[in-house]
């Protein structure tokens, strides 16, 4: 596994043939290693070609804002 870039919101890595691929347990050891908190949920994409994957990673974005646009309601108590 070769590593690429590392930041609190990005992680870009890339596979040789034959490697193990693990996305979360990938990323969370690259966050580790550079002393960078790890992420609750992450969203990956792989691409496949010339013998190697590229794995790309991002943290995942909070549930209010997956595939809607309305923002998250709060139940108020009174």
């Amino acid at each position: 596994m070769d590593t690429y870039l590392v930041t609190s919101e990005n992680v870009v890595l890339m596979f040789r043939e034959g490697e193990a691929i693990e996305p979360g347990a990938a990323v969370a050891a690259s966050l580790r290693q550079r002393g960078l908190a790890q992420w609750p949920e992450l969203e990956a994409e792989l691409y496949h070609g010339a013998g190697e994957t590229l794995l790309l990673a991002r943290p995942a974005p909070p549930l209010c804002l997956r595939g809607r646009a309305c923002p998250l309601r709060l139940r108020r108590i009174k």
